[in-house]
């Protein structure tokens, strides 16, 4: 028994250049041109916290603070007020 007929074949043209399958790789060729310097890069990332050192020395002593405020009178001078002082203090007073 005889297989089936095939398809068609394609009708060349004199007039048309047929391509064939691609050629093997050819060659390296000589480096090129060195390029531009390029940008800066962004900021890496934050690296992991250092190890704690040993404590340092004692610092100088510091300068003396400006004076305070005055305060407030307290809650009872103002129902309670102190006599006003005299010279006689001395005159009771066990020696």
């Amino acid at each position: 028994m005889d297989g089936k007929d095939g398809r068609p074949g394609y009708k060349l043209k004199p007039d048309r250049i047929t391509k064939g399958p691609p050629g093997p790789t050819g060659p390296r060729g000589p480096p090129g041109r060195r390029g531009t310097p390029g940008d800066h890069g962004l900021p890496g990332p934050m690296g992991p916290p250092g190890y704690r050192g040993e404590h340092g020395r004692k610092g100088a002593p510091g300068e003396p603070g400006r004076p305070g405020r005055h305060g407030r009178l307290g809650g009872d001078s103002s129902y309670c007020p102190c006599p006003p002082r005299s010279m006689m203090i001395g005159a009771f007073s066990k020696t």
